[in-house]
């Protein structure tokens, strides 16, 4: 039995809701109930927990609003009610929670706005409410959460600017107020304001927002930063030189320039460009070359041979493919001149007009009719297997022919061994139905016979020496 002091009935499979009678554990320290199947109301017993200091009621079914006497808990410093399907604007009677220090209420239903009343808690350091419904903007009094670590707001509905007043968070390490996927119609404006690099940032995620202007150089004189994710919004200018410490750098869907980044090792370049689209925060690798490309080594099992052998045929039997025409072929020079003076006049400015990004490719050389039966890496491993394949399945079959052919010799035997022992006992006088019984386990051999004696019997047959016995005629 637990001490009075702490209750911990998480993972339990709880079901029903929780009785008001838990006013009575007055001396109650913790109570943690996450991860059951309770629903209804917090009751108002809660708020004669004056000793509370963590509450913890994530992952259960209260389709509810907090109540107000959460507030009478004025001792706590621990409020986690993540994907506990609350609804509902926070109470403002949470403004008296002076000790709490984490509020993680994400995955819930919450509305209204900011929650502009928890600004009065001195000692709150995180404030966690991704995935609700809370609306408006972010007020200037953000800047009064004096000790605030950890401010993730993701898939709100928040709209309207960043105030300047948030590079009064010194304390501040993770800023998180943007969206995971581009399908919101609640968007923030505005620029980026140049008083983030005054905090101490670790991690800065606004992405598919509507943010304009340049990314402030400021940025880069936070040392801790080292992740930046500003996806697909409309930021403009030249990715700041300052930001080449920065090990996660997510720019894409911008209209972003590269500027000078030779220092900028750690940044995919082609993820600044301006795509439409952006499939993840993380950009994928770039692909190798196809002439460095090996297949994947496939597991030789029977559902596989046969498509690979097909394949390996395919190979042999198909045409290879034709040379693609260049495009010198089609275009006329003058085309062609006009397409690369386009480009140069659309690159970045200082960059070559001989950089290897914007020269013509060299047309392709036909291939020769010499060349047709050529073969490439992946080719020659793929007939390889294939012949390998084929030679497997011919050795199996040759097994199974050799196995059945032993079979039906050692069955051969084994019949003629049957009948001179039968022939053996007739000759000392037994009667047939005695050589049936003293050789029971032959029963199908000798039985054969004796189920036809009857026919047997109307027949003379001349005498065999020195042969074995027809086990057809014992019965005679």
């Amino acid at each position: 039995m637990l001490p009075t002091s702490c209750r911990e009935i998480g993972s339990n499979g709880i079901t029903g809701t929780i009785p008001n009678e838990i006013s009575q554990l007055t001396e109650m320290l913790s109570f943690n109930m996450k991860l059951n199947s309770l629903f209804g109301t917090l009751p108002s017993g809660f708020g004669e927990l004056k000793k509370l200091t963590s509450l913890r009621v994530d992952y259960n079914n209260f389709v509810t609003a907090l109540p107000s006497h959460i507030g009478n808990m004025n001792r706590l410093d621990t409020l986690s009610g993540e994907s506990g399907t609350f609804s509902g604007p926070l109470p403002s009677e949470m403004g008296l929670l002076t000790g709490l220090m984490s509020l993680q209420l994400s995955n819930n239903l919450f509305t209204g706005t900011f929650p502009v009343t928890l600004a009065d808690m001195a000692k709150v350091t995180a404030l966690l409410m991704n995935s609700n419904l809370l609306s408006g903007t972010v007020p200037t009094e953000v800047g009064n959460f004096k000790s605030l670590q950890y401010l993730e707001m993701l898939d709100n509905r928040l709209t309207g600017t960043l105030p300047t007043e948030i590079g009064r968070l010194t304390n501040l390490q993770v800023l998180k107020l943007g969206h995971t996927q581009d399908n919101w119609e609640y968007k923030m404006t505005g620029t980026l304001p140049s008083e983030l690099g005054q905090l101490s940032l670790s991690v800065l995620d606004l992405n598919y927002q509507n943010l304009t202007g340049a990314i402030p150089p400021q940025l880069g004189s936070i040392n801790e930063l080292y992740r930046l994710e500003l996806l697909s919004n409309r930021i403009t200018g030249t990715v700041p030189v300052e930001l080449s410490h920065v090990t996660q750098l997510s720019l894409c869907g911008n209209a972003l320039v590269a500027g000078n980044l030779s220092n900028l090792v750690s940044a995919d370049l082609t993820s600044i460009s301006s795509y439409e689209d952006c499939p993840s925060a993380s950009p994928p690798p770039p692909s190798p070359p196809h002439h460095l490309h090996l297949p994947t080594p496939l597991p030789l099992t029977p559902s596989l041979s046969f498509p690979l052998l097909a394949r390996c045929l395919l190979l042999l039997l198909l045409p290879r493919p034709t040379p693609f025409t260049p495009v010198s072929s089609i275009l006329p020079n003058a085309a062609i001149s006009s397409s690369l003076s386009t480009v140069s006049a659309t690159s970045t400015p200082g960059a070559s007009s001989q950089s290897p990004a914007l020269a013509a490719p060299p047309p392709p050389t036909p291939l020769k009719n010499s060349d047709a039966l050529n073969f490439d890496a992946e080719s020659i491993i793929l007939i390889t297997i294939g012949v390998g394949v084929a030679g497997s399945v011919v050795l199996c079959f040759i097994g199974i022919l050799r196995y059945l052919k032993e079979v039906s010799g050692i069955m051969k035997r084994w019949k003629v061994k049957v009948a001179n022992k039968a022939q053996k006992d007739l000759a000392l006088g037994k009667s047939p139905a005695e050589v049936l019984a003293d050789h029971d386990v032959q029963g199908g051999i000798i039985g054969h016979s004796l189920s036809t004696s009857e026919e047997q019997t109307s027949r003379v047959d001349s005498p065999r020496m020195n042969s074995a016995i027809d086990i057809d005629n014992m019965a005679i």
